[in-house]
């Protein structure tokens, strides 16, 4: 009894740690050590809390009974292994199935096959199970095949009821698993091969973007921008609160709607190698924050703690203010979000080759319909970014009276092609050649103030205030023609005079 007590504690601890994923051994397992490692921490936790088990484990078993070696508890778990295959294979009974395939090569650069079948349950739901990764000295495709088959044999399969096969088709044994792909069709040539239409979606995404100097350099510039910016944690703190700041602004002033899940903290997401789904989740933050990256590039260029730190920034700050790269960053969140809706759908669990291949035709038209008649919107949103950006950069500088025309002038620069530093500068020109004066027949008055009495009867003033400060002179009312000829004189005038005009 009192074995099966310790023994049964030794299994719930495996149970556990596997079911958590948890590693099982410590650095230091002494009896002095702080830390054993998690399954004698844990079995020590359990024994503190159980005393049927606190008075058989551990300390107060025999020290050659204590159930709790390296060798026993890899027992345990080669025993749970064991078990749990059982299950799956009785699971799948004389059913139909496939299998999938994929390089495991671990951190001791042993080749490894990772095996996964695949197979439609009695309650006719789709089911894929993990069975195991199989060592091969050999990546030949018939020492392949061997594998497989001594996979089969141990768990009673047999490749006649093999109804497909699936393999990575970017692995470093792509050529292997091509010929092995031969060997079990010849063999059972119902095993058809289908390549993971998601896989087969992002190996055409990077072939595409590869082939295409612009696209290339655009995810290269992307890539360098997320390093730059988030090098250090100090530059992460400062694009978070500047984009903070950006985005309690734009709350303050309608842009952006307020509610639960709106508007969370966010940063600069890093693109996966292996994933380009993850490409697209990178231009969205990007777009998203980009007056703040531009911000935080800036203060780089200018306070870095050396030459090279700046001159990079400097590089980068040019770059993507381009209108060649916002135009082309727009262009692929467009394109990768029809390709990720379609990514996402692919590698759902219940999807079937009928719906993946409407789903592909779907996703075909919308990316031709983009093609076809989608530049114009494209260029809008792009013309509309570059336009927000340039007012926000330029809002600090100059007051709200230049804003419209200066807008005007940077849309039409954005729209010749020059880069957001040159549209930025246009504009800046534009607000220090543009003058205005105003003119008034009656008070200013702001909501919820009192009108003021300060401008009587057949009474004009010259030069007034936007927010209804009192003008510069006060005079007689007089012919547009007048007051336009002199409203034009003092604007073009160095030096502004009201004696022509002004009666009081």
């Amino acid at each position: 009894m009192e074995y099966r007590t310790r023994l049964n504690a030794s299994i719930d601890c495996v149970r556990f740690l596997l079911r958590q994923g948890l590693a099982f051994r410590g650095h230091d397992e002494s009896e002095s050590s702080s830390s054993q490692g998690n399954f004698l921490e844990l079995l020590k936790f359990l024994a503190e809390h159980n005393e049927d088990v606190k008075s058989v484990a551990l300390n107060n078993a025999r020290q050659n009974l204590k159930l709790v070696a390296p060798k026993i508890q890899k027992d345990i778990v080669s025993v749970a292994a064991s078990e749990t295959i059982n299950v799956i294979i009785k699971d799948l009974g004389d059913a139909l199935f496939s299998i999938l395939i994929d390089e495991a090569r671990d951190i001791s650069i042993k080749e490894q096959m990772a095996f996964v079948i695949r197979y439609v349950n009695k309650e006719g739901h789709v089911i894929e199970r993990f069975l195991g990764i199989e060592h091969v000295t050999n990546t030949s495709a018939l020492a392949l095949k061997k594998a497989v088959e001594d996979l089969f044999c141990r768990h009673g399969l047999s490749i006649s009821r093999l109804r497909g096969q699936g393999y990575d088709g970017a692995s470093n044994m792509q050529v292997e698993l091509n010929g092995l792909k031969a060997l079990i069709l010849k063999e059972s040539p119902c095993a058809y091969y289908v390549h993971c239409f998601a896989h087969q979606l992002q190996l055409a995404l990077v072939a595409v973007a590869k082939n295409h100097d612009q696209i290339a350099l655009l995810f290269n510039l992307v890539s360098n921008v997320v390093n730059v910016v988030g090098a250090s944690c100090k530059r992460r703190d400062i694009l978070k609160e500047k984009q903070a700041s950006k985005v309690v602004e734009a709350l303050n002033k309608g842009i952006l709607s307020s509610g639960q899940g709106l508007n969370q903290e966010t940063n600069l997401k890093r693109a996966g190698d292996t994933r380009w789904g993850s490409h697209y989740g990178t231009l969205i933050s990007l777009i998203d924050m980009f007056s703040a990256v531009i911000d935080v590039l800036e203060m780089i260029s200018e306070d870095g703690s050396n030459s090279e730190q700046r001159a990079e920034a400097n590089v980068l700050l040019h770059s993507i203010q381009s209108f060649g790269f916002v135009f082309n960053l727009h262009l692929m969140r467009a394109i990768l979000g029809i390709t990720n809706e379609l990514s996402q759908a692919l590698q759902r669990k219940d999807q079937d080759i009928v719906n993946a291949m409407t789903l592909v035709q779907v996703s075909k038209r919308r990316l031709q319909m983009m093609r076809e008649s989608g530049w114009s919107d494209l260029l809008a949103k792009v013309l509309i970014f570059s336009m927000n950006i340039v007012k926000n950069r330029l809002r600090n500088r100059m007051g709200d009276e230049w804003m419209k025309n200066s807008l005007i002038v940077a849309g039409a620069a954005a729209a010749s092609g020059l880069s957001l530093a040159d549209v930025a500068a246009e504009a800046k020109h534009a607000s220090e050649m543009v003058g205005t004066m105003g003119v008034a027949l009656s008070v200013c008055t702001l909501p919820g103030q009192v009108t003021s009495d300060r401008l009587g009867p057949g009474k004009m003033e010259l030069g007034l205030g936007i927010h209804g400060e009192p003008g510069a002179a006060v005079a007689d009312l007089q012919p547009v023609d007048n007051v336009v000829s002199h409203v034009l004189k003092q604007i073009l005038s160095p030096v502004w005079h009201f004696d022509g005009c002004a009666s009081s």
